[in-house]
């Protein structure tokens, strides 16, 4: 059997899985072990896509991060005052463990911050998660382009036409 990759997961992950009526994937993803940092959870202001996490965390598809270590507090800190906390608490729990992968679409500073401290082969974002649903057998090329399409219309971007470009 694969070893669990566990996934600091950021907010705008889960708000493209949920406008998509995707986030059950999560659970289907292997070997990828999906948790949230509570401060991310917090983030989720839509009433039912939080209802929609709630039920995932009750489930046990998802796993609530709550209790930083005194390192990453001081991370979280440092880097609160330059993103959202949800961002930052990402970073913090996945600087603990050199196997944690981080899922975000952030760009700019937190993407800068997950390269430098982490490296890009740790990052992953929902083109890549929908493009490995597509490689288990989870979604198909037409699935996951209708996702693609569905989430421009909530004015996310990915930046190429068809998943097929990416197979």
């Amino acid at each position: 059997m694969t070893p669990q990759q566990v996934v600091v997961t950021d907010t705008n992950i889960l708000v493209n899985l949920a406008h998509a009526g995707r986030l059950a994937l999560l659970d289907e993803l292997l070997p990828y072990q999906f948790v949230l940092p509570v401060e991310v959870l917090d983030e989720i202001k839509d009433t039912q896509q939080l209802a929609a996490v709630n039920g995932l965390l009750v489930q046990g598809v998802l796993t609530l991060l709550t209790t930083m270590s005194i390192s990453q507090l001081s991370t979280y800190a440092n880097l609160k005052s330059r993103m959202g906390s949800g961002e930052a608490a990402c970073i913090a729990w996945a600087e603990c463990d050199v196997l944690y992968l981080i899922a975000s679409d952030e760009k700019r500073i937190f993407r800068r911050e997950v390269v430098a401290r982490l490296g890009e082969n740790r990052l992953l974002r929902t083109q890549d998660i929908l493009l490995h649903a597509i490689r288990i057998g989870r979604l198909t090329v037409q699935d996951a382009d209708s996702i693609k399409s569905l989430l421009e219309s909530k004015r996310f971007r990915m930046p190429f036409t068809s998943f097929n470009e990416l197979l």
